[in-house]
C-alpha cells in the first residue's frame, strides 16, 4: 500500500506540515492542562490550544478529527472525485469510567468526510487504542485488494482532556510529575493518511508520499495495570522482527510512540538489543510523544495488543 495524503492536528501544529517541521526542529509543546487531576492538582499536558478548553472527551475528538480531514482533502479533493472511499479511525479504548461515544463520533466523521468528498463515505470507529492498528491495516489491505473501495482514510484520534480519563490515570498513579517520574505526560491529537494501491494512485493521479512495505501485530502481557516483566517483550519483539524481515531492509531511523512510563522504555530496550542485526547506523531513535504529550496506547486487554 502507499500513503497518498496526510492531515493532522496536534499540540505542535495545526497541520501535518507544521507538525512535521516543528517536530524535526525539536520543539516541545507542553502546558498546564485545562482541568485538574483526580486529586485536584494541576498537571502538564500536550494541548491543542485552538480547541475550546471547555470541550471534553468525544466532543473534543470531533474537534480534532475535523480539521485533520479538511487538510487532507484540501490537497487531494479534486483527484478523489468519483472514487469510492472508506474511513477507519482508531480511538481510545475504555479506561475506568471513560469510554468514547463511538456512535456519535462515527456520525460526525460520516457527515464531515461525505461533505468533503461529495458522496457517501462509509465510516468505522474502532475503540481499541492505537495498538489495534495492525489488525485494521490488514482489513484495509484486504478490502483494497478485493476492490471493495478505491482508497481508505486511516486515522487515529486521542485526547486525555476528560475528567473520567484523568481520574483513572490519577488513581493508577500514571500521570508524570516531579514526584512521579514513572508516568506519562497526557496529550491529544488526530491524524489521517490516505491509503491506496499503486495502480489506483496512478489512475487517480495521486502522489506517493510514502510506501508501507510491511506491518505486523504483536501481543504483550505486560501492561500498566500488572507486574508482568516488561523486559520479556515477546509481542513487540515478534512484531518488529517480522515486519522488518518482511520488508527485507535495515533501518537506521526509528520513530516510536514511547511516552515516559518506564515499563514501555524497558520493553523497547529489550527489542533494540534483540534486533541489532536489522538496524544500521546512525540508529537514531525518536519518541515524539515525549515532547508533545502521550498519543494514546492500549491499557486494558487480555493479553494486551502491542504496537
Amino acid at each position: 500500500m502507499i500513503v497518498a495524503g496526510v492531515g493532522a492536528r496536534t499540540p505542535l501544529g495545526l497541520t501535518s506540515t507544521q507538525t512535521g517541521f516543528l517536530g524535526r526542529a525539536g520543539m516541545v509543546s507542553l502546558q498546564e492542562a485545562p482541568l485538574p487531576d483526580g486529586a485536584g492538582q494541576a498537571f502538564t499536558m500536550g494541548l491543542v490550544s485552538v480547541v475550546p478548553r471547555e470541550l471534553r472527551g468525544t466532543a473534543r475528538l470531533e474537534a480534532l478529527t475535523g480539521p485533520a480531514l479538511e487538510e487532507l482533502f484540501s490537497e487531494l479533493g479534486q483527484r478523489l472525485s468519483g472514487s469510492r472511499l472508506r474511513l477507519h479511525l482508531l480511538a481510545d479504548e475504555p479506561l475506568g469510567a471513560f469510554s468514547v461515544d463511538v456512535a456519535s463520533l462515527e456520525f460526525a466523521l460520516r457527515q464531515q468526510a461525505s461533505a468533503l468528498h461529495g458522496s457517501n463515505v462509509a465510516v468505522e470507529v474502532h475503540a481499541t487504542g492505537t495498538g489495534g492498528g495492525a489488525a485494521i491495516l490488514a482489513t484495509i489491505q484486504e478490502r483494497l485488494q478485493q476492490g471493495v473501495c478505491d482508497a481508505v482514510l486511516f486515522g487515529g484520534a486521542h485526547t486525555d482532556v476528560d475528567p473520567c480519563r484523568i481520574e483513572a490515570l490519577t488513581a493508577s498513579d500514571r500521570i508524570f510529575s516531579p514526584d512521579n517520574r514513572d508516568g506519562l505526560v497526557p496529550g491529544e491529537g488526530a491524524a489521517f493518511v490516505l491509503l491506496t494501491l499503486p495502480a489506483t494512485a496512478r489512475a487517480l493521479g495521486l502522489p506517493v508520499r510514502a510506501v508501507i512495505q510491511a506491518f505486523s501485530p504483536g501481543f504483550e502481557t505486560a501492561r500498566p495495570d500488572n507486574d508482568h516483566p516488561a523486559f520479556e517483550a515477546k509481542g513487540l519483539t515478534v512484531a518488529v522482527r517480522r515486519a522488518m524481515t518482511s520488508a527485507n531492509a535495515q533501518s537506521g531511523w526509528l520513530m516510536n510512540d514511547l511516552n515516559t512510563e518506564l515499563f514501555r522504555l524497558y520493553e523497547y530496550q529489550a527489542v533494540l538489543a534483540r534486533s541489532q542485526d536489522l538496524l544500521c547506523p546512525p540508529q537514531v531513535m525518536e519518541a515524539p510523544a515525549q515532547r508533545l504529550g502521550d498519543q494514546g496506547h492500549v491499557v486494558e486487554a487480555a493479553p494486551g495488543v502491542g504496537p
